[in-house]
């Protein structure tokens, strides 16, 4: 019985240590490609002949980084991308994807890299009320990211990639990254695309959201693609494509709606036909109103109900992990085929 009891215990430990090696963050610079069948990786930032190359730069989403949970750029997500961005030929260039790795500097970064929004509320003893606000903003990881970006991208250049050649992508925090860069820096790099763009807290009418819009809402252009889901489902307050459509009249923006709940009973994805499967559920989509006194544990839903049968439907927010996603890139291809002269 002791035999058995150890084994079933080492099976488990054995589980859990294998899940969280599949799911452990890359935290590294690379090139990443795929021969067919496999994930290749070179890490690092230089690449032959760089002149010939278009580096297309991804930035992971997020605020912040821990070593126990990420998030960095994951090799699941490197396999289904790579084989629509890299090694492509467009006008005699070839097509690179690299994944940024050097997001988050531990050692330099308030906070040393954790996530910030929890490092504040944990010493405020709350969150969603001014004090927080405060200690997020002054610290605020949106700011610190777009140093690190904007070294690489000044890096790639420096070593022969014209800048015409390099395009800024990200997911999530990364993708609202790059749109802001963009508009920040027109000359650094030819276009931004635009994985689910957004970056805020779920407080309805929160300053950072309001910071970030304004921000936005100043670019007299912006050279890129946007794809934001109608049911994005994220925790972030008025995430959803009806809320961020305007960035599409932006002058050189292009915002793509993605498919919404079309199928089972109007709960899940699909796209073309395709059933995009094991989509995590929303965490959030339904109005809420937020009781101050309360700070992070005061969000009330307007309508519980609401609420209740949303949490059951799948989150948009997260199509780019699934192959579902597979459609929507000959879009992204076109795109950077059209940009290139």
């Amino acid at each position: 019985m002791k035999k058995l009891l150890g084994i079933i215990v080492l099976s488990l430990l054995w589980t859990n240590t294998s899940f969280a090696n599949d799911h452990k963050p890359n935290n590294f610079d690379a090139f990443v490609w795929s021969d067919g069948k496999k994930l290749k990786i070179q890490k690092g930032r230089d690449i032959e002949n760089p002149e010939n190359k278009i580096i297309i730069i991804f930035n992971h989403g997020g605020w912040g980084w821990d070593k126990s949970w990420g998030p960095g750029w994951a090799s699941s997500l490197a396999k289904l991308m790579a084989p629509n961005l890299s090694g492509k030929n467009i006008k005699g260039k070839e097509t690179v994807l690299w994944m940024n790795g050097s997001l988050i500097d531990k050692k330099n970064d308030p906070f040393k890299g954790k996530e910030i929004g929890y490092a504040c509320g944990w010493k405020l003893r709350g969150g969603y009320h001014p004090p927080w606000y405060d200690c997020v903003i002054n610290n605020f990881p949106t700011y610190l990211r777009e140093k690190r970006t904007k070294e690489a991208i000044d890096y790639f250049a420096s070593k022969g990639t014209p800048r015409n050649q390099i395009f800024l992508s990200g997911h999530s925090c990364g993708a609202w990254n790059a749109l802001r860069l963009k508009g920040k820096y027109p000359d650094a790099f030819n276009s931004a695309i635009a994985y689910m763009p957004n970056c805020w807290d779920r407080k309805p009418n929160g300053p950072i959201r309001k910071m970030l819009i304004d921000e936005m809402k100043t670019f007299k252009e912006l050279s890129s693609i946007s794809f934001s889901s109608p049911v994005d489902g994220h925790a972030d307050w008025h995430s959803d494509y009806k809320y961020l459509k305007w960035i599409g009249d932006i002058p050189g923006a292009t915002m793509i709606e993605l498919a919404g709940h079309n199928a089972k009973n109007g709960r899940e994805i699909s796209v073309n036909g395709k059933l995009c499967k094991d989509l995590p559920r929303m965490q959030a989509g339904w109005e809420e109103t937020h009781d101050v006194k309360k700070k992070h544990k005061g969000f009330k839903p307007v309508d519980e109900k609401e609420k209740k049968e949303m949490k059951k439907k799948a989150r948009g927010h997260v199509m780019l992990y699934y192959s579902c996603f597979q459609d929507y890139y000959p879009q992204i291809f076109d795109f950077i085929s059209a940009k290139i002269k």
